[in-house]
């Protein structure tokens, strides 16, 4: 019995090896994406993306249907993040990151964010926890998922840079 104990774990050793590089070839890709997203770098994410990416947002459901992200394809997600910048002056989010982990190709980002829009006098700031999850395959983004707290956002909403002044402590 022992033997076969040993047999099978010298047996399986290379396949872990092989899926601990891969494991961390996939987070390597995800945070670059990541930095990309901060910014809303949008040509820079699309590098990312395959022709049929997906890019959700189920928790965005709360500004109604038709204001749901849930865009499939590499071009609606580069015109839909466009336009969102277009809109709002400008995004950029700063991720206070609490934990990174991948299982399965999926990189799983869970952080508390601040979410700052616009720019001078027309800048707003929110402060919410948020899950992004990054599908990775064959070294490109196949899934982008946000789950974010917009009922905190709405909270925490507000006009200049101190909207997250002791939100999280």
């Amino acid at each position: 019995m022992l033997k076969k104990i040993i047999t099978l774990s010298v047996c399986l050793l290379p396949l872990t090896l092989i899926n601990a590089k891969e494991n961390q070839n996939n987070i390597k890709i995800a945070d670059e994406y990541l930095e990309a997203y901060k910014v809303f770098d949008v040509k820079k994410m699309a590098s990312f993306y395959q022709e049929d990416s997906v890019f959700i947002d189920p928790t965005s459901e709360i500004f109604g249907p038709k204001n749901t992200y849930n865009m499939k394809g590499q071009k609606v997600i580069v015109d839909t993040l466009s336009k969102l910048i277009e809109q709002t002056g400008g995004i950029v989010l700063d991720f206070d990151l609490k934990h990174k982990y991948e299982a399965g190709g999926h990189v799983t980002f869970i952080a508390d964010l601040k979410l700052s829009s616009g720019k001078g006098d027309n800048l707003t700031t929110a402060c919410a926890p948020i899950t992004t999850i990054i599908n990775i395959k064959e070294g490109k983004v196949i899934e982008h998922r946000d789950y974010f707290s917009y009922n905190q956002y709405m909270k925490t909403h507000k006009k200049g840079d101190q909207a997250c002044s002791g939100v999280y402590q």
